[in-house]
């Protein structure tokens, strides 16, 4: 993922940043852990891609920022 970026940022003293969206489809409403589906991929990368900026921030004192996209 954004490992070397993450380390890079941790190092230098500066800041992460990652664009997240927000987007509920119909299949979420149903099941929200549902890892399979035409956009399930899609909804894992997110939810991994927030998890791992939080983990980073929690666990390695990063400083990290998520910012919500609205669509």
């Amino acid at each position: 993922m954004n490992i070397c970026v993450v380390g890079r940022a941790q190092h230098k003293g500066a800041w992460f940043l990652i664009a997240s969206t927000f987007k509920i489809d119909d299949h979420a409403l149903i099941d929200p852990q549902r890892p399979i589906g035409p956009r399930g991929v899609y909804a894992e990368a997110t939810r991994f891609g927030d998890a791992m900026t939080t983990a980073d921030r929690r666990y390695h004192s990063v400083d990290t920022r998520i910012a919500r996209i609205f669509n």
